[in-house]
């Protein structure tokens, strides 16, 4: 595995422990329910929701990142490959 992958794979390590720290916190779901090929927004069932996994995610990766890309990113794993991408 070269050095390009362990990082996508570490990104996506990153989202889907704040996705599965956040629905724990909001619906109960165990971390091992999380499923890269799901949308961000199947975890987030409102725009309040939304709004706050956006601040934990930005948080988790210490940089700003665009509200749109919980939604443009279409999956988990889209997102963690795109939080990965050099800033």
């Amino acid at each position: 595995m070269g050095s390009a992958e362990l990082n996508v794979l570490t990104a996506l390590r990153r989202v889907q422990d704040v996705l599965a720290e956040f629905v724990a916190d909001c619906h109960g779901t165990r971390p091992e329910a999380i499923d890269p090929d799901s949308t961000v927004t199947d975890y987030a069932v409102n725009s309040v929701q939304t709004l706050q996994l956006h601040g934990r995610l930005e948080d988790a990766f210490g940089f700003e990142i665009s509200a749109s890309a919980l939604f443009d990113c279409g999956t988990v794993a889209a997102l963690a490959d795109h939080l990965d991408r050099p800033r």
